[in-house]
């Protein structure tokens, strides 16, 4: 039977991407992979690779979880908004309420906007419960790697002042730190969850462990 790799070793590159393209599209994965795997082995010297590696992990966490404390943190504002709208109007009785000389109309809309009241302070409450666990596990995180606490919005910072902005440090993230119910308790075992999902970007195996993994 013919070796249909005994020419490949023959193959340029421009050969040899023309041919992996040409058999991804009619999905043929073992020619792929075979063409992958005949491709001329090269030795170099460089700077260490898993040092940018670990640098590419530990940003693509940092944006994710700037955005995900960014979004939490939006929320959070308008739902302290709608609380202190709701409590307003609960302690001024609504106007309707001294306008209106139809008792029962007036005890519906108290109703209404006591079950505001409720729902718009559970609504903080819980949008505050998980702000704190996302900053908690952040700085659980920073405390146990020696990253400084910053080290999420480091990306952002660069971006901001490589087109010339200086960074705002009022931020969306620090108003809502300064509007989070000190009634919410935030769950430990989120935190730790969240902990150790950052966590593994910082522990992402080295090329070593991948190598002895495939030897064994």
């Amino acid at each position: 039977m013919t070796d249909p790799t005994r020419h490949y070793d023959a193959l340029s590159r421009d050969e040899r991407v023309r041919l992996i393209l040409a058999a991804a599209g009619r999905d043929d994965w073992q020619e792929v992979d075979r063409l992958q795997m005949h491709c001329q082995i090269f030795e170099f010297r460089g700077p260490d690779p898993q040092i940018s590696q670990k640098l590419t992990f530990l940003t693509m966490a940092g944006q994710a979880v700037q955005l995900w404390l960014t979004e939490v943190s939006h929320q959070l504002c308008w739902a302290r908004l709608r609380f202190s709208t709701a409590l307003e109007a609960v302690l001024e009785g609504g106007p309707e309420a001294r306008e209106n000389g139809n008792r029962r109309r007036s005890d519906e809309q108290a109703r209404k906007r006591s079950e505001e009241l409720v729902e718009s302070k559970a609504l903080w409450t819980g949008l505050s419960r998980r702000w704190k666990e996302i900053e908690r596990a952040i700085q659980l995180f920073c405390d146990n790697t020696g990253l400084d606490r910053s080290w999420p919005f480091l990306q952002t910072e660069l971006a901001q002042m490589a087109v010339g902005r200086t960074p705002f440090p009022d931020s969306i993230i620090d108003l809502a730190r300064e509007l989070v119910d000190p009634d919410a308790s935030p769950n430990q075992e989120f935190v730790e969850h969240v902990y150790h999902a950052l966590r593994n970007h910082w522990e992402y195996p080295e090329m070593s462990d991948h190598s002895k993994g495939a030897t064994e």
